[in-house]
């Protein structure tokens, strides 16, 4: 039974120190000379800290919105070098790594990109290059097809055969 008594004398006494400070509080706000000085400032100070907090919120959850579109991107491969952003990019990985070797006339070839597409145009001296070269490109990384319009020596071109074809009708 003490230890209830306990209890129940610091719950009053919790209360009248409570009730103390809302009084003192209240005095505070309301007194006539300062009181509209206070209330003012008070809320001021209570607005200026609820703008900084929604502040800090912001930056916070712009942080975290760019920190997920972050992830999004390395998920879907971009920054990796897995796949190049762009056709000009494609062409210029295609060439760095498939002239790289130097087994193949840079001077005598021409790539292009279009949506992913590698268009290759020139000549080579034997199809077997022509079919490595080939190859060689398709193995890159980011390359979604290939379209091979190279020629042996004294060879027309395959996309100037169609229209010699046509012409020759």
């Amino acid at each position: 039974m003490g230890m209830l008594r306990k209890e129940q004398k610091s719950r009053s006494k919790g209360k009248t120190l409570f009730l103390g400070g809302a009084g003192a509080a209240v005095m505070y706000f309301l007194d006539p000379q300062l009181g509209r000085t206070r209330r003012a400032r008070f809320k001021d100070r209570v607005g200026a800290s609820l703008r900084r907090d929604a502040r800090h919120r912001e930056t916070r959850r712009s942080y975290l919105a760019g920190k997920a579109e972050g992830v999004r991107q390395r998920a879907a491969g971009a920054g990796s070098g897995r796949v190049p952003p762009n056709d000009p990019a494609l062409v210029a990985k295609v060439e760095s790594e498939v002239f790289q070797s130097n087994k193949f006339p840079k001077e005598r070839i021409s790539i292009n990109a279009e949506h992913g597409v590698v268009v290759l145009r020139g000549e080579l001296d034997s199809s077997d290059d022509v079919r490595r070269f080939e190859q060689a490109v398709r193995g890159v990384t980011g390359v979604k097809q290939v379209q091979n319009l190279m020629h042996l020596p004294n060879e027309t071109a395959p996309n100037k055969r169609e229209a010699q074809r046509i012409g020759g009708m």
